[in-house]
């Protein structure tokens, strides 16, 4: 699938522009005298701050460490270390030369002849929202102003299966893709999304025209799948956030430990309606049009992360990784959220970070769960889920079969 998309709107602050044509003026012969281009002064001349080929990382450096760490041990210590690091904007800068302009065009593009090239306009000499990059890829920038046009630059991003995307007004974004697969495969980027809420649920921030711009025009993303209850914290939401004419479903979920039959304890217990609503889940990720797809609950990480684990696991990716994926929440907006407690350093065996009238996380609790009691000889966390959304849920083999088709490569 290819990253960038054709821009056919550029958005500046928070409105869309449209330039507007230019008139001929009168004269004897009926057309237009040429105006009379005035070189811009060297104070005047539009240049980037180039990067000049360099690498630049998609992750903050507290991210891009905890991804490189292998030891549980020290993972929990990290994590712990930082847990109010929290923050978004994992985005690059990029900047210029002050020309004059009221506005600049920049140019991004996977290819040095700008085609099918994403177009933003910014009011001032930097742009930070950028955060629509792959990981592993090189790719070229230029930027338009009043004095003309500059050369173009080239920059590669580091490679990892962390892919954050900016969109202003939302937290919390990932694309899913990235994963390798225990059997050598991997899972496609650019087709599924997860995030906290883009309605502005209780006073949150909600996503801006500069973000509708991106999910539309950068991301191209399809469908909204709402993870909320409709009437208790959804905000009221009915259609698709950044496109009226988008598919928008709305499927409460319930999350962690609280999805499987087996689950007891002395304050929560299983919910049953959560069966119904994982089928319902996998039959609408089975059909291909609907992609590529955003799902979200309202900070995107506990029945966001409830739904990731099934995906993820489905597909083949190992406990650990998911595990990275879930535990990325921890340096975002949102804050921390980890497999269980963290006790004198050292993760707690239960699986529990949370129960309390809050929260209820439970993601090492969940995983262990799933293992025991769908877990086959080959301990493969892969069989555990297919066996559990066969048997518990409903879902048919062929929806399991058509989503592997469309989400690994």
């Amino acid at each position: 699938m290819k990253f960038l998309r054709r821009a056919a709107i550029c958005v500046a602050a928070a409105v869309i522009f449209l330039m507007p044509a230019c008139s001929l003026q009168n004269g004897s012969s009926g057309m237009a005298e040429p105006p009379v281009q005035q070189q811009p002064s060297e104070e005047e001349r539009l240049e980037l701050v180039a990067f000049n080929g360099e690498s630049i990382d998609l992750c903050k450096p507290v991210l891009r460490e905890y991804l490189g760490l292998e030891d549980e041990d020290v993972q929990a210590a990290f994590l712990y270390e930082n847990r109010y690091v929290g923050q978004d904007g994992q985005a690059p800068v990029f900047s210029w030369s002050d020309d004059g302009s009221q506005s600049y065009t920049v140019y991004f593009a996977d290819n040095a002849v700008f085609e099918d090239a994403v177009t933003i306009i910014s009011e001032d000499e930097e742009l930070e929202e950028a955060g629509f990059f792959l990981p592993g890829k090189t790719y070229y920038w230029k930027v338009e102003g009043d004095s003309g046009i500059t050369e173009a630059d080239s920059f590669s991003t580091l490679d990892g299966p962390i892919r954050m995307i900016e969109a202003d007004g939302a937290y919390n974004i990932r694309d899913l893709g990235g994963w390798n697969t225990v059997d050598g495969k991997t899972v496609n980027y650019g087709m599924l999304y997860r995030g906290g809420q883009l309605n502005g649920y209780s006073g949150m921030d909600a996503l801006t025209e500069k973000g509708k711009y991106v999910f539309n025009e950068i991301l191209g993303i399809k469908s909204e799948l709402d993870l909320r209850t409709a009437g208790k914290d959804d905000g009221g939401q009915s259609e698709c956030w950044w496109n009226k004419d988008g598919e928008y479903v709305k499927i409460s979920l319930s999350q962690y430990s609280r999805i499987v039959p087996q689950y007891e304890s002395d304050r929560l217990g299983f919910v049953e309606q959560s069966t119904e609503a994982i089928k319902s889940i996998f039959d609408f990720l089975s059909n291909k049009n609907n992609y590529p797809i955003y799902f979200h609950c309202n900070s995107g990480a506990d029945r966001t992360g409830t739904l990731a684990f099934l995906i993820l696991g489905l597909l083949g990716v190992s406990y650990e990784d998911i595990t990275r994926d879930f535990e990325t929440t921890s340096f975002t907006y949102y804050s921390s959220r980890w497999r269980s407690a963290i006790e004198d350093g050292k993760f707690t065996q239960d699986g529990v970070m949370q129960c309390d009238t809050s929260n209820f996380v439970a993601w090492g609790e969940m995983y262990s769960l799933i293992m025991s009691e769908y877990g086959e000889a080959s301990g493969t966390l892969s069989d555990a889920v297919e066996n559990y959304l066969i048997s518990v849920c409903g879902v048919d083999l062929s929806c399991i079969s058509t989503i592997k088709e469309i989400t690994l490569q």
